[in-house]
């Protein structure tokens, strides 16, 4: 026992040089495997940089504690059936690879319908908004570093987007043209061309199009912007699963990071895939720790949207399904077992924001 505790003690004393040492051992590694060719060294480094981070928080909580198990009341079944039901029929009328009025009302009604089946009382706005008068508007200094970090990612990701980068590539023509058939009043669930794509980025760049004019700058535009709405969401994942330091240094890291500029800086409809994935987990953790049914309800959203962004997304709710799996494995599937019917609802609305690419 004396020796575990002079091992920890020691551990301990080299924990300052570690956090150091880990990030870097971790961007070695990264620049190993980029650059150099052959691997090993890379894996190396990269198995070094975990050591160095499991030492760093040997005896420290990975996630924050969610204390009591929330647990919501029962689920409404009248909604549910009537989704059910109207998804039943949607799944008929959206034929033909087509948002058609009749089909696409059917399917909107029976969102509505799960919407109302996943209410379960006031958000308590009135009592906030009557706190903001009393009290007025008060930033504390995570906001106000969460809107400086937000200004920066907006600055890497919007400067100059009218000329860099100044060529449209291989793909940009194809989606000028899917956003210039939605303008035309064309409405495909999935756009076949080259060789196939989903349609939620198209739609979602239509509206500044639709403004400003279609070009190139509204479609790279569009997909900076998405990657500016990812910064606050990481920042939320980040609060949810440990605190505001973590959701603050997830943002600053995302919002400087070369991968995410870059795709968010093209027009490319991948650069929905971070925002949606974010907001999947963000809302599961928060219904898994708080038992609120608008939580899970709100995951099924994104989980369920987010197949419509990018086929990679796809992979998604295996590694949902993966989760669930996890929180047993770890000894924590009371959470699971008092939220069984919210994560079935889960399930339920993925799924229904599912059926008109299912259908195609």
């Amino acid at each position: 026992m004396a020796d575990v505790s002079l091992s920890k003690h020691r551990i301990n004393r080299i924990v300052p040089a570690l956090t150091v040492v880990c990030p870097a051992l971790a961007l070695a590694g990264q620049w190993a495997l980029d650059r150099l060719s052959t691997p090993l060294w890379g894996g190396v480094l990269l198995v070094l940089a975990a050591a160095s981070f499991v030492a760093i928080w040997e005896g420290h909580p990975i996630e924050r504690d969610s204390g009591a198990v929330g647990v919501a009341r029962n689920i409404p079944r009248a909604p549910v059936v009537a989704a059910v039901v109207l998804g039943i029929l949607s799944f008929f009328r959206l034929g033909g690879n087509r948002y058609s009025l009749n089909g696409t009302l059917l399917w909107l009604g029976g969102l509505i319908c799960l919407a109302a089946a996943a209410y379960t009382g006031p958000l308590q706005l009135r009592a906030r908004l009557s706190m903001l008068r009393r009290d007025g508007l008060y930033l504390g200094w995570h906001l106000v570093a969460l809107l400086g970090i937000m200004a920066l990612g907006a600055f890497y990701r919007l400067f100059r987007i009218h000329l860099i980068p100044l060529e449209m590539g291989c793909d940009l023509p194809h989606n000028y043209f899917n956003i210039a058939a939605i303008l035309r009043g064309e409405f495909p669930v999935f756009f076949p061309s080259f060789p196939g794509r989903e349609g939620l980025f198209f739609y979602l760049a239509s509206i500044p199009s639709a403004i400003f004019g279609l070009s190139h700058t509204t479609i790279k535009a569009t997909s900076a912007l998405v990657g500016v709405a990812t910064l606050p969401a990481i920042y939320a994942l980040g609060r949810e699963l440990y605190d505001r330091e973590v959701g603050l240094l997830a943002a600053f890291f995302m919002a400087v990071g070369h991968w995410h500029v870059i795709m968010t800086r093209v027009g490319y409809r991948n650069s929905m895939v971070p925002l949606m994935l974010t907001l999947t987990w963000y809302f599961a953790a928060r219904g898994l720790r708080t038992g609120r049914r608008e939580a899970f309800a709100l995951s099924g959203l994104c989980l369920g949207l987010g197949l419509h962004t990018y086929n990679a997304f796809m992979i998604v709710p295996l590694a949902v399904a993966l989760l669930i799996v996890g929180e047993i494995v770890v000894g924590r599937g009371e959470r699971l077992r008092a939220n069984l019917a919210n994560v079935a609802l889960l399930g339920l609305v993925a799924l229904y924001l599912f059926i008109p690419l299912g259908r195609y």
